[in-house]
């Protein structure tokens, strides 16, 4: 074998070899970087399904900062926040996100828009997020989040609102 191949053949080689090395340690530090961000959305969603939102809140918050225009990470902070942040209002903003992006959003956020303005005395805005949620949710889903008595619900409210208005303009 002429000596100018067996240097370009071990040329080569040895150029694979270093390649491959830097493409292993790219995977491994790739996938070393991933598992942080993964183990806190296994974690969120593990909090989510118990129904523990207060614990649930801190990390979908941190996911949300992290990827803001997610539409399941904007629904599962808003829902959290309608169950534990004493500010009722925070909550819309997120739920308005997810509810904007209809391809992706999960099939209950309309639902939980409603229940963010119904919660806020936002009683029309309310009804009108429950009907469009009713539009294209199942009836067993309907059943499961009594969407029927929260729309009644919204109604007493406002015909609360309307007869203490009255009540208080008389004196």
């Amino acid at each position: 074998m002429p000596e100018s191949t067996w240097t370009s053949s071990y040329l080569v080689k040895s150029i694979f070899r270093k390649n491959i090395l830097v493409l292993v340690s790219l995977l491994i530090l790739s996938v070393a970087h991933a598992q942080p961000g993964d183990e806190i959305k296994m974690q969120a969603d593990k909090l989510f399904k118990e129904e523990k939102y207060d614990e649930a809140y801190k990390y979908y918050s941190q996911l949300v900062s992290n990827f803001p225009k997610d539409p399941e990470y904007n629904f599962r902070l808003g829902v959290c926040m309608i169950y534990s942040e004493p500010d009722k209002t925070k909550c819309i903003p997120f739920l308005k996100t997810s509810a904007a992006n209809t391809a992706e959003a999960p099939k209950e956020v309309l639902f939980y828009l409603g229940k963010a303005y119904h919660i806020n005395y936002r009683f029309d805005e309310a009804i009108r997020n429950y009907n469009e949620f009713k539009k294209t949710a199942s009836s067993g889903l309907q059943k499961k989040l009594l969407v029927d008595r929260e729309i009644a619900s919204c109604n007493s409210g406002k015909r609360l609102f309307k007869f203490s208005n009255s009540c208080f303009s008389l004196k």
